[in-house]
């Protein structure tokens, strides 16, 4: 999964925009955490998404008599960003929460309702999954050994997993109902047909 392209498209889909101002967007986001990128490999980004056809560019002067390139996304964008999303949102294997609620963010404005049900149900059965494959290696360690031969700090680990993953589980379910309050409907594309795995 590129994780740069799903970035910039993601905010290309919100509106044009010039290479330093998504490099700016990053940083204010602090989606460079996330990335790891810097200015070049955005302009990379740009350019590699523009051969594709998935951006076009147009130069633009800016109030200080600069030309700059502004970038706007196409259909063909669109649909590659929704495959990106695809591919973080119903991976069959585990998606790292970090990848997970960072891809999140880009959901504003672009989805269905249908499609934002659907993905968090997919989540919440991956996280089930996920945990009892995690209980299932913690029961094994302390079959292994006598529990007080477990490290304080494995101990403490695993209570927090736990933790982590009843407050992960309460998110989605909150998530889910939310979806379905009339107030929150105007987050949604309803005029978007998506085709939903």
């Amino acid at each position: 999964m590129n994780k740069v392209d799903l970035a910039v498209l993601g905010f290309l889909i919100r509106m044009p925009m010039h290479g330093y101002q998504i490099a700016e967007f990053f940083e204010k986001r602090g989606i460079e955490f996330w990335i790891k990128i810097k200015m070049p490999s955005v302009y990379k980004a740009l350019g590699r998404l523009e051969e594709k056809a998935h951006i076009t560019g147009k130069l633009e002067i800016d109030d200080c008599n600069r030309a700059r390139k502004v970038y706007s996304i196409t259909d063909s964008g669109r649909a590659y960003f929704h495959e990106l999303l695809d591919e973080i949102f119903f991976c069959e294997k585990f998606t790292s929460p970090f990848d997970f609620w960072n891809a999140f963010r880009f959901l504003d404005g672009n989805i269905s309702k249908d499609y934002f049900v659907k993905l968090v149900k997919h989540r919440k059965k991956k996280e089930e999954e996920h945990h009892c494959k995690m209980e299932e290696k913690r029961l094994m360690k302390e079959n292994q050994f006598d529990a007080n031969q477990i490290p304080f700090y494995l101990k403490m680990l695993f209570e927090h997993l736990q933790s982590v993953h009843q407050q992960q589980s309460k998110l989605l379910d909150k998530l889910l109902l939310a979806a379905e309050s009339p107030e929150n409907s105007k987050v949604f594309n309803i005029n978007k047909n998506e085709e939903l795995k």
